[in-house]
């Protein structure tokens, strides 16, 4: 399948102004930690286990970002 031609993977183009805090941006890039390459789990439970709290994290993260965002534009 060819990707960039196939029917479910067209995307549509979409003209917007956007509103990035550039030095909140460089402030937040700053507190980044390199990420560990691969990670050795001692077993398939604890990998399971790490690995959806993990995503449950991620989940939390980007709704508390999402809130966070419009909120802002409430403010604005």
């Amino acid at each position: 399948m060819n990707v960039q031609e196939a029917e479910e993977f067209k995307t549509s183009k979409f003209f917007c102004k956007t509103d990035f805090d550039m030095k909140e941006i460089k402030k937040g890039e700053a507190a980044y930690v390199p990420l560990l390459k691969f990670h050795t789990f001692k077993s398939r439970e604890e990998q399971e286990r790490i690995l959806y709290r993990n995503f449950v994290n991620v989940g939390m993260e980007v709704k508390e970002m999402i809130k966070d965002v419009l909120n802002k534009r409430e403010t604005k």
